[in-house]
Formats: structure tokens, sequence, C-alpha cells
């Protein structure tokens, strides 16, 4: 079995109780089934949020929202697909420099081998008709749009009858491009998951890769970017199976940083991690693992200080929790958003004036009448930046565990500087209960607390890999554990 072997005293957690934090979410869309939202805000701050929802199997339409006081308050949902009977999904939305709007969508999901790239456009009074994007290319989905600061608009796409490729075109000045096609690799799989823009309408990529002759179990992250009119060969970043997140942002000098879950570990099941990389300008760093814990749902923002915000949903013994990742002197640090018993999904998030906007899916409930019905809502949150030390630096807490790997007796050491509930558990690989070390107030100092590798009945676990996860008020880190025969 892979492992990582935790580095002794593995992080700093900085943490205050007037610092900032996590507004409570609005729900934009609720009712039903709402999947694959999406969001843009405009240059006059407004922000714009698209969502399918099912009507029935086989039968979704495309909402949309606009909020105009930061996300407080929203208008009514409009549908704008105005489909009758089809499965539209996957909406995408941006806004150019003149609050024009446009929206990509597949059309007729439920029929994989004739799905098609549709796109409408807002010009503030009425949605224009749709236009067909993936002309003569059936099986076309997973769209994503990128406008640059000339308003040239992009569409990509991905289409899996033509072997896993990406596609494209661009709109300037209302003419659509031909359809390109910037990497072939006979039998090799191409999928973009992100794109972002930088100030020299430059575009950087993220995505997933694998070889003729592999499937999808080998797939990679990859970046990759188009840079004065040259599609670059791709950078291979991680080193097992990517299955969730792949973000990209980039820092106050346009130099990228990706977070994306990645397996750390061979084991039945596999753990995962979550994964950060960034670039200097000449090459990728090493990443780094921010938590094991089966994490999903990744996705990355940089303010202009070159702060760097990651966002997962972690499983949690009762059900799941949304946590928000800062880094700070190339330490990073966990703030619980929210718990719930069924996880949010399709994070995104956007840096605007200060304030961080976050928006995913929320499964609100799943019961059982002749098969599984979905009820999830679509929620934004914000978080204000600040810039004043004291609010991040005010306390601090240690975390050590040693030995790691071992067999009888390891000692999980840490320190709190101020009166809070702390929380110690070991978790398996599925996320589930094995012990409770600590869950009780505790003041000030240093603790260390004996794990003999047992469960709650004290009857000893099997050897293998194990999670600590230590709690601090809303604030967390949880990082793995050996125990060998």
């Amino acid at each position: 079995m892979k492992s990582r072997i935790i580095l002794v005293w593995l992080c700093i957690l900085y943490f205050s109780a007037h610092s900032q934090t996590w507004s409570e979410p609005v729900t934009i869309f609720s009712g039903g089934n709402n999947e694959t939202p999406d969001f843009t805000i405009d240059k006059n701050g407004n922000i714009h949020s698209v969502c399918a929802h099912k009507i029935q199997t086989n039968y979704w339409k495309i909402f949309y929202s606009k909020s105009n006081d930061n996300g407080l308050t929203w208008s009514a949902t409009e549908d704008i697909s105005l489909n009758n009977n089809l499965w539209m999904y996957n909406p995408k939305i941006v806004a150019d420099s003149n609050n024009i709007l446009y929206v990509s969508y597949d059309y007729n999901t439920g029929d994989p081998n004739n799905t098609i790239i549709l796109i409408k456009k807002y010009d503030g009074v009425q949605w224009s008709n749709p236009d067909t994007v993936s002309t003569g290319l059936p099986g076309s989905m997973h769209s994503r749009l990128a406008i640059d600061n000339n308003n040239k608009l992009y569409c990509f796409w991905y289409n899996g009858i033509s072997g896993g490729k990406i596609f494209y075109r661009t709109l300037e000045n209302g003419i659509w491009s031909v359809i390109t096609q910037p990497y072939t690799g006979n039998n090799e799989h191409f999928f973009l998951n992100n794109i972002v823009v930088d100030n020299m309408n430059n575009l950087h990529c993220v995505g997933a890769h694998h070889y003729a002759g592999q499937n999808g179990y080998d797939d990679r992250a990859i970046y990759f970017n188009f840079i004065n009119g040259i599609w670059s060969n791709f950078t291979e970043l991680s080193n097992n199976t990517t299955w969730e997140g792949l973000d990209i942002a980039l820092d106050a000098s346009d130099l990228p940083s990706i977070t994306w879950g990645q397996y750390t570990s061979d084991s039945i099941p596999p753990n995962q991690g979550t994964f950060v990389a960034s670039f200097n300008g000449s090459s990728w760093s090493t990443p780094q693992l921010l938590v094991e814990d089966h994490p999903e749902e990744q996705a990355i923002a940089i303010d202009q200080y070159n702060k760097k915000y990651v966002i997962d949903i972690e499983k949690t013994p009762t059900g799941y929790q949304q946590v928000s990742y800062t880094n700070s002197m190339n330490i990073w640090f966990g703030e619980i958003i929210q718990q719930n018993n069924y996880g949010c999904y399709y994070h995104k998030i956007i840096l605007r004036d200060n304030k961080l906007h976050l928006q995913y899916s929320k499964v609100d409930t799943i019961i059982w009448q002749n098969g599984y019905l979905v009820f999830t809502s679509i929620q934004i949150s914000n978080y204000n930046i600040t810039t004043e030390i004291s609010d991040y630096y005010n306390s601090n807490l240690h975390l050590s565990i040693l030995p790691n790997p071992f067999s009888n007796l390891t000692l999980i050491n840490f320190e709190i500087t101020s009166l809070a509930n702390v929380q110690v558990k070991i978790l398996n690989l599925k996320g589930q209960l094995v012990n409770i070390l600590v869950n009780e107030n505790k003041a000030p100092g240093k603790y260390s607390i004996n794990w003999e590798g047992n469960d709650l009945n004290g009857k000893k676990v099997s050897p293998g890999l194990y999670l600590v996860r230590l709690q601090v008020g809303r604030h967390m880190v949880t990082r793995s554990v050996i125990l060998v025969q």
C-alpha cells in the first residue's frame, strides 16, 4: 500500500473568534432537483446564476435568476431553455464588458449519441434564440465558456464519439469561427474542466487526460494554455487517478494554481486527498496535500494578496462537511463552512471586490419511493477578505503524531491557546467513526492523547491507514496515521 508518512508538527492553524467567517447560505433555486449550477458577476456587480432543473425523468429545463444586492435576494426563476420534453443540462454562463450574458448548455442529454451544444445571449432585454455551436458533431456535451478582455467568447465542449476530445469555437462581432480541435492524439482522451483568462487574453486550462490503451482509471490532472494563438503541450500534475475537483485560478501576476482530488493509496477502498500545485513562472511546485478524507468537488480562488482559498466536501461519521482551506506563510488551515447529511456539490468560487462568492448545489433530502428521489437546492455564501494580520493570527494550534507508522501505541500531541471545544477522532478510509479520543472543552495548554489502535469497544482494529481528525471549534485538520502489525 502506498501512503504518505505524516511530517512531524504537520501544521499550524490560526484562527480567532473575531475573524471573518462564511456567511449563512442564501437559496437561489429550490423545489425538486436542481443540479449543475454556474454563475457569473457582471461589471456592475450583479450576480447571474443558472442551473438545470428536473421536471421528470429525461426532461430538464435551464433556469436563470439574478441578484442586484450581492446575493442577498434573487429574482423570480426564469425558464430560459423553453423546451417541452427533452433533457437540458450542464449550463455555463459568462458576462462581457457590456453586461451581455451568454449561456451554453447540453441539449438532449437523455440521448448521449445525439447531444449537441446550444448557446443563448441576453442583451438586457430579452434572450435570443439558441445557436447550435457543435454543428456536425453529435455526442457533444460538457460545454465550458470563457470570455476575454476584448469580449471574444470561447465555447469549448467534449465529444465522446470522436474518442474523447476537446473542441471549441469563438464568437467575435457576432460571427462564429470554424470548429477547432486543439489536441488530436490517436486514441488519447482529453477533458477540459475549467478555463481562466489572464490580463493578456491568454487562456489557462485544467483538465484530465489518459493515453491510448488506458481508461478513466488512468486519468491524470493536466495543465495547458493558449498563449499568443498557440496551444501548449500539456503538463501532467497528478501522480495517481484523478477523480474530482480540477479547478484553476490565477494570482496577481497571472500565474496559475490548480486544485484536484486524487487517490493517495492503493488500499481497498482507496483513500483520496485534496491537492494544490502552483506555477512560479518556470516550473510547477510539488503538489501539496491539504486533507485525506475522501474529499470531493474541489474549487480554488486566489485573492489580490496571493492568498489561496480551496473548498471541498468531506465525509464525516454522520454525513458531510463543507470545508474552506486557506494558506498563509505556506501553511494550510481549514474552517468548516457547514455540516449536513448529504453533501454539497458543483462548487464554484468567484472573487470580486474583496469578497469571495461560493455557489454550490446542496442535497437537501433523499427519499425512497419506487426509486430514489433527490431534492437539491442551489445556494450561495460569501466571505469578506480582510488584510488585518490580527484577524488571522490571534491564537494557534499545533498537532503531531508520533510514531507514525506505529504498531502498539502512538501519541497524538496538540496545543491550543484559548478555551475551546476540542474533538479528536479516528476514522477509517470510508469516513466511518472508529474511535473518539477527545470530545470536551479544554483550557489553553499542551495535550497528549494515546491511541493503541483500538475502536470504541476497545477492540484492536486491522492494520492499515486511518485518519486522525482534530477539530477545535469550527477549525479542523485531518491527516493519516498508519497502523502496522
